[in-house]
């Protein structure tokens, strides 16, 4: 895989790579209103590392890579193939040996972190309040491109919550997510959870020529890390002398975040945790996600009416809802306590809930190898 970047001095607010994958050309593109961006070719590199592993084809950079940065690839490498079969161990070559110039400019230092708007986003800015300066939100990851409506609706919500927290917003749209979607030669490489650290990482080094250090949040707690694409392990290696990368809330579980979240009316107002909401509200306040935050919330006295979800929390909305997964129960349960207290009704309501999802777990359970034996699916 050929790699070629391509920034524009006209046109500050647009960085272009090209690469060649199986003889057929991918343009990859990322665009910013809000701050100059750079062609920096360890961005090139972490956007293409999955799909040029996946298809076993080594990387050629037209520019310079830095030193810190090449010193980490092997531990990266290592990381992903040790995680899955289909990465194939590749060579990342540069072009020129000679190291790009570390930025010498003695300006203040400027930290930012990626905010989704959602409950870890959020915990890593009440945490780090302090030390960050501005908040950076991605247009083509968890809302796609071409959503314009839904765009709109996470951009006014999340310049609510950069105002209310005397920070600055900046937007970068990209193309990314769509290129490994179309170009993965396996549904598990096309898998967000996959493949959105090294995504992030992209989008860190194209702006790094004006943020030193970036917090990703962590969206799983210690105790439960996996193969997952944001790792305490992987996020730091993609540092370069330009910018840091620190993955950041691995200690608490999501009910510990919200405990800490919830200290902050301003932020739970702007709360952004729904993917169904493509075309429709802000947070549809129907889908199990939607709900499992609204039931945090209301545990923690810290849901004033339907808050940032478009419906309210009642005992019929927790009674309707399919809890399909089982591993998420466990949050609920933590809330149970602090929800009987304060919300009795809510809490009734919560324990139908789990207990009629068990039902139909068990119910799709057995159809499925009753399916399964005889193929038969009346």
């Amino acid at each position: 895989m050929k790699i070629t970047t391509h920034n524009n001095a006209d046109t500050p607010g647009l960085v272009r790579f090209d690469a060649d994958l199986d003889g057929e050309r991918i343009e990859l593109e990322f665009r910013s209103d809000d701050i100059e961006l750079v062609a920096r070719p360890e961005a090139a590199v972490a956007a293409f590392l999955l799909l040029a592993m996946s298809h076993g084809e080594d990387i050629e950079v037209d520019q310079p890579l830095d030193p810190r940065f090449v010193m980490n690839l092997e531990s990266i490498l290592d990381t992903y193939a040790c995680w899955s079969p289909l990465m194939k161990r590749i060579r990342v070559r540069s072009d020129v040996s000679d190291a790009r110039p570390v930025r010498t400019n003695h300006r203040e230092q400027v930290t930012a972190t990626f905010c989704s708007g959602g409950v870890d986003s959020a915990y890593t800015l009440v945490k780090q309040m302090d030390r960050i300066d501005r908040l950076v939100f991605i247009h083509g990851f968890d809302v796609p491109l071409a959503n314009e409506t839904g765009r709109r609706r996470a951009s006014d919500g999340l310049h609510r919550l950069a105002a209310a927290c005397g920070k600055e917003l900046i937007e970068v749209e990209t193309n990314l997510r769509d290129v490994i979607r179309l170009k993965r030669p396996t549904p598990r490489l096309g898998a967000w959870e996959f493949s959105h650290g090294s995504a992030l990482a992209a989008i860190a080094h194209v702006i790094s020529g004006t943020i030193d250090r970036i917090y990703v949040p962590a969206t799983i707690s210690y105790p439960r890390l996996n193969s997952w694409g944001s790792h305490p392990v992987l996020d730091p290696l993609w540092s370069s002398h330009d910018i840091d990368l620190i993955h950041d809330g691995c200690e608490a579980p999501r009910f510990e975040k919200c405990t800490l979240v919830a200290q902050h009316p301003e932020i739970v107002e702007n709360i952004r945790v729904c993917w169904k909401a493509d075309m429709g509200e802000y947070n549809c306040g129907e889908c199990e996600k939607c709900v499992r935050t609204m039931v945090a919330f209301a545990a923690l006295g810290a849901l004033d009416g339907n808050g940032p979800f478009a419906t309210a929390l009642t005992p019929r909305l927790l009674r309707s809802t399919d809890l399909r997964r089982r591993g998420y129960e466990k949050y609920y349960w933590l809330a149970y306590p602090d929800l009987r207290r304060r919300r009795p009704d809510l809490a009734r309501g919560l324990l139908y809930m789990l207990a009629a999802s068990r039902v139909r777990r068990a119910a799709r359970t057995f159809r499925n190898r009753l399916v399964h034996r005889t193929g038969r699916v009346e």
